[in-house]
């Protein structure tokens, strides 16, 4: 069985996020988070938003145990997905930033996506970032849900490990915080389930003509 403290993210696709690449990368999450907040008129208070994305980026990016986690995401950028979406994996266990993933879609209006989903822990909080999380990539996803088919997905219509991986490590992280170390099979499982349900949901908002 697969240990967390071994699997390599992307399964050794190369070394860790160079400096320069954690610019760009950077920049990439700075612009998602911008955008999220195109409807909001106040500047301070997105500027706020954009100095706390930028470190929770300098916190990973700075501790060896959490450059996996970057490194995963900048390689999931590199598939075309959603900044976006990418944010919203990210920021699993960041109660502000996910009220902001959730709500981004910029219709107050509109009632946030519902999804039903089984959370094998106990922990209530753990239970409802874990639900908030899967809620922000739906609405994220929904964004631009025909490009999020055409980069979630293989070649076989599964989702790619990639992006499992990147849930996966987030997940690990945030989990064990938590004091909760679950196996890596058990993330992976719970992992590829939550975001074959987030697709579900994100699809059914494409018209039947797409």
């Amino acid at each position: 069985m697969a240990d967390l403290d071994t699997f390599a993210p992307g399964e050794g696709q190369g070394e860790a996020m160079s400096e320069e690449g954690f610019e760009k990368f950077k920049e990439q999450m700075r612009a998602a988070a911008a955008a999220m907040q195109q409807a909001t008129k106040d500047e301070a208070r997105q500027k706020k938003k954009e100095d706390r994305l930028l470190q929770i980026l300098l916190q990973y990016f700075k501790d060896p145990k959490k450059k996996d986690i970057l490194l995963l995401a900048s390689r999931v950028l590199e598939q075309n997905t959603l900044p976006h979406f990418v944010l919203s994996v990210l920021v699993l266990g960041d109660e502000e930033f996910q009220k902001d993933v959730i709500g981004a879609e910029g219709d107050q209006t509109k009632q946030p996506p519902h999804i039903e989903l089984e959370i094998p822990y106990d922990n209530e909080i753990v239970k409802r970032d874990i639900k908030h999380w899967a809620i922000g990539m739906i609405a994220q996803g929904r964004t631009n849900a025909e490009r999020m088919k055409k980069t979630i997905y293989d070649d076989h219509g599964k989702i790619k490990l990639l992006v499992i991986q990147f849930a996966v490590f987030v997940m690990r992280d945030y989990l064990t915080r938590h004091h909760t170390v679950p196996s890596y099979n058990e993330l992976k499982e719970f992992s590829e389930n939550l975001l074959a349900k987030v697709m579900e949901k994100i699809i059914k908002a494409v018209p039947a003509e797409s």
